[in-house]
Order: structure tokens, then sequence, then C-alpha cells
């Protein structure tokens, strides 16, 4: 046996062409009259599509085309009825296969020490199955889902300078056992072709990573346009939540005035808050920590708070939390994932993709949130021009009123939409309103403070007389704006 193997070592460590395979059974088979000469023949003869499969193998970047084919050459060499190939991913800690049945093509994700395959992945050591109904290690299920009766079962490890990168599961001796002389043939078999299938691998999780990064340049796009933190959360939420396939996504936002985290939902009278301490639960573990936590038990943590879901009459099972570091380092919330659909918890690759699109979204999101600061402060400050008892607008460098204040539109006798946007030549056009326009127009209407009388039509066709204060505000590279205050003078005088 070890003679044999040792050749076939020598064969496959050589990599003859098919023709020169081909030579050498002829010459083994018109010479054998020996046993170890009819063995080797046949060993040859068995072998001989393995070599020329990973011969081919090398060059090969597409695990679709390649598992299925190494797969059905190494179990012809076996004697096998079927053979899978597993490969080790690292980023999910998942053993990876491709199968296919007809026309279709489907992937396999096992965890990487659940069933025979995982204890062949994580010992390193061959398992023959005589017994596979009988035996506790075997999944008959997985078989069964595959449209496959498993009666025996052999599993051996791929390695890759000396690292296990993935295992060869084969099903059903045709003839019998499988033996340690197939566990033997099957690890040598395996060997040249652990680079080809690392290699496939790696290229595939290159290309995945690729298209996610053109996705997730898209989704920043997309959020950074929404007008809005609620529209930028309600988006981001529904991304998260399909790339990890997860129930519901929650995002807390770091109030750092009252150090708490805070979450936003649309309520039946506007937004609504939730909000609690900034390093309470798991929420507040990972924002306090800054690091991944994944729960795959939620009951079994203590920092979960069990009431929430009796109130909302629910069970969380998982939960996987990330944190949102914006630029420099400053982080500004955590985003939570709820529940994975299906069975298990979230898993590594789950960590990593919603890592990459945290670390996407985090700037936007605080930018969004300064932005609605600003705009609260704008509405704050235009209610607070709103209620003044004079007169107020706001004309840009080209003098087009660019706001205006109720009081204003009361002694102009208009609309809003009749004043914002329109020349402030047409608003003081009148005879009694020249002075004020030639006040507009003066040469030094930008350095310093004017105050002129005169009167304004009303949009009714009255007059009424104003006292108006202009003034330069604002600097920009189409030059000042200008601020006119209106007084009526009648009401000034009283």
């Amino acid at each position: 046996m070890t003679d044999e193997l040792d050749i076939i070592e020598a064969v496959f460590g050589r990599r003859p062409p098919r023709a020169e395979l081909d030579r050498m059974v002829a010459a083994f088979a018109a010479d054998s009259g020996d046993r170890l000469g009819d063995r080797l023949v046949d060993l040859l003869e068995r072998v001989g599509a393995v070599a020329e499969m990973a011969e081919r193998a090398s060059d090969a970047l597409s695990l679709d085309a390649l598992v299925p084919a190494l797969s059905e050459a190494m179990a012809a060499a076996l004697g096998a009825e079927r053979c899978t190939l597993f490969i080790h991913a690292p980023e999910s800690r998942e053993l990876v296969s491709r199968v296919v049945h007809g026309d279709a093509s489907g992937e396999v994700r096992l965890p990487e020490d659940l069933g025979l395959a995982g204890l062949v992945f994580t010992s390193g050591e061959a398992v023959v199955v005589d017994d596979a109904e009988a035996d506790p290690r075997f999944s008959t299920d997985t078989a069964r889902r595959a449209g496959l009766e498993a009666r025996t079962a052999l599993c051996v490890p791929i390695r890759r300078r000396r690292e296990v990168v993935g295992v060869v599961l084969a099903l059903n001796k045709t003839d019998g056992l499988f033996t340690e002389r197939d566990a033997a043939l099957a690890g040598v078999l395996a060997a040249p072709m652990a680079a080809a299938l690392c290699n496939a691998l790696r290229h595939e999780t290159e290309e995945e990573a690729l298209g996610a990064s053109a996705g997730l340049l898209d989704e920043a796009c997309a959020l950074a346009s929404e007008p809005d933190l609620d529209s930028v959360l309600a988006r981001f939420r529904d991304v998260v939540g399909d790339l990890a396939d997860a129930e519901r996504c929650c995002v807390f936002l770091h109030d750092a005035a009252a150090d708490q985290l805070v979450l936003r939902f649309p309520g039946s009278t506007g937004v609504e808050e939730i909000r609690f301490p900034a390093d309470a639960g798991i929420a507040g573990a990972c924002f306090a920590g800054g690091e991944v936590i994944n729960v795959p038990d939620a009951y079994d943590d203590p920092r979960f708070n069990r009431e929430a879901d009796r109130k909302a009459e629910r069970r969380t099972r998982n939960i996987l939390c990330v944190p949102l570091d914006g630029p420099y380092g400053a982080r500004i919330g955590v985003v939570q994932l709820v529940n994975k659909r299906g069975e298990g918890p979230f898993d590594a690759g789950d960590e990593v993709r919603v890592g990459e699109v945290a670390a996407h979204a985090a700037g936007i999101l605080r930018n969004a949130g300064r932005l609605e600061d600003a705009l609260e402060q704008r509405a704050e400050a235009d209610a607070l021009v709103d209620a003044l008892p004079v007169g107020v607008l706001a004309l840009d460098p080209d003098r087009s009123v660019s706001a205006v204040n109720r009081t204003a539109l009361d002694i102009l006798g208009r609309q809003r939409d009749e004043v914002v946007g329109r020349p402030a030549a047409e608003l003081f056009a009148g005879y009694g309103a020249r002075a004020i326009q030639q006040g507009l127009d003066a040469p030094g209407v930008g350095n310093g403070v004017m105050r002129i009388e005169g009167a304004v039509d009303r949009g009714d066709g009255t007059t009424v007389p104003v006292r108006a204060t202009v003034g330069p505000f604002g600097e920009s590279a189409h030059g000042h704006g200008i601020v006119v205050v209106l007084e009526g003078i009648e009401e000034s005088r009283d």
C-alpha cells in the first residue's frame, strides 16, 4: 500500500500530462504478472481523471465550475456514488461547497465545526463511517436534502502547506465499505486541488467585495441625498436589515449633552424618541466598548432586557450590535440587528458586511444630524424673526427677496409667495417708494445703515407710509446682501 501511494504521490507531484499517464497504464498492463502491477494499473486508471482535472484546475477561477468537476472526478477515483469538496471561508468561519443537480446549481454552507465535515476540518484527521445512519457525527438529514440516502461515508482533510483548508466528503462506496486505503488515497488526490480551490475562493471573495463596494458607494450616495436625518435613518435601517437578513434593525444615536442613546421612530404625532443611558444594555456595552457584540442567544446574556420583549409580545432570539464610528474616531452611536432570519445566529460574515456599511454611513448620519440641528436652529430663528413687531425683508446680492417675516407681509398687504423671489424694485416701484429704492441702489448701502421715509403700494391698491432702515448683511463671492426693516410711520409715532 505504501509503495502504491508513493507512486501516486510522485505522479501528482510531477503532474504528467494525461497522455503520459496513459502510457504508464499501458506499460503496467503489459507487465502485470505480479499483484503490485495489477493494483497500480487499477490505481492509475482511477486517478487519471483526477490528475487531468487537477491540471486544468490550476487556471480555473470559478468555484461553480471547479468544485462539481473535481468532485465528480474524485468520486470516480474513490468508487463513491457522490463526493463533495468543502473549502474553508475564514471570514465567515464556514465550510463552503457548490452542488449541481441537472441544470441547477446551489451553494452549501456549514459552520466550520458542524457534523462530520466540521469534525474532520477542526481535527485534521480522516474519518471512515461504516454506518452513516447509526453514526451521530453524520447528518443524514443533510444527505436526504441533497437527494441521497447515505449508507457509508469517508471524510478527509484537504491540506495546503500543512494547513487544513477544507475537506473531501465521499458517500456510499459502490463495492462495500470505505477503507483506510481509500482515506490515504483521497488525501493524496486532494493535495494538488488545494491551491486551485483556495485561489478560486479568494477570487470569488474579491469579486464579491468589489461588487459590494460598488453597492456601498451607491447606497452611500443615496443616503447622502436624503433630505433629513429621519429619512437617512429609515434608508440605513432598510439597507442594513436586508444585508444581514435581519427581522429588525435599530439605530441608536448618541446625545452627547445628555450622555444617552436615542432611538428615533415615526409615531402618531411625528417623530418620537426612546432614550436610555449610553452604557445600558447590549447597545450601551457596544457603544462604550467600541467593539462588535454578537449575541447568539439574547436570553442567555444578562445585559438583555427581557421586559422589552414582554411589553412588545415578541421573542428576541439573537442580536448583532456594531458601533457607528464617524470620521476621526468620533463614535456617534450603534446599529443593532435583531433575529437572523432562518436558522442560526448572525455570523462573522454579517459582522464584516454590517461593519463596512456602518463605516460608510456613520459620517453621513453625523452630517445629517448636524444638518437637522442647523435646520432646527434656523426654524427657531425664523420663528423669532416672524414674531418681531417690525417688518423684515432679506435681499440677495442681486436685490431679490430671499426671506420676509409676517409683519412685513402685513405692511405690504401681500402673501409670502408674492414676495419671496421677487425683485425688490418691483415692491418699491410706486412714487412714494422711490426714496427706498434709491437707498437700495445707493453706492454706500453696503458700508453702513441708512434710514429712509417713504410709502409703499399695498397689494390691495392702497398706500401706507413707512420708515425703512436699510443695511448690509452677509458676504459672498457675488457681493453682500441687504436687510430692510420696515415700520409703519403712524404706528411708530404712537
